[in-house]
C-alpha cells in the first residue's frame, strides 16, 4: 500500500469522533478509503489537490454506513461539492450519498466482497 494521505487539524479533530459513532451504530469504523483512496473526490470524482501527501481542498469529512457490510467509512468531499450538499434538500442528498456509498465499495474492493458473501 502507498502512504496514507494526510489532512490538517481541523479534519483530524473531526476524524477524531468517528470511531464512537461508529460504535454506537453497531458497525465498524474504517479509514481506509480516506487514508488510501481518496485521491479524487467521491461525489464529482474531480482529483483532490495534494502537496506532501497532504489534501489540501478538503470541504468536510463525512462518515457513510455500509450497515448491510457492517461497517463506517469516513471520506473528504472537495470544497465545490460541500458547499452544493449544503444546499441540497434532504431527498437530493440522499440520492447523491447513494452515489458516494457505491463508489466507496468500488474503490475498496474488501466493502464489495463483504456486500457479496452478505446477500
Amino acid at each position: 500500500m502507498s502512504e496514507p494521505l494526510k489532512y490538517d487539524m481541523k479534519f483530524r479533530r473531526i476524524l477524531g469522533s468517528f470511531p464512537a459513532l461508529a460504535d454506537d451504530l453497531n458497525v465498524t469504523y474504517d479509514e481506509t478509503f480516506l487514508r488510501y483512496h481518496n485521491h479524487a473526490c467521491p461525489n464529482c470524482k474531480e482529483p483532490m489537490k495534494i502537496r506532501d501527501g497532504e489534501v489540501k481542498n478538503v470541504g468536510t469529512i463525512s462518515l457513510c454506513t455500509l450497515s448491510n457490510v457492517g461497517y463506517a467509512v469516513s471520506y473528504a468531499l472537495c470544497k465545490p461539492c460541500a458547499k452544493k450538499v449544503e444546499k441540497l434538500p434532504q431527498f437530493i442528498w440522499v440520492k447523491e450519498a447513494v452515489k458516494i456509498e457505491e463508489y466507496l465499495v468500488e474503490m475498496v474492493p474488501r466493502f464489495k466482497t463483504t456486500r457479496e458473501n452478505k446477500q
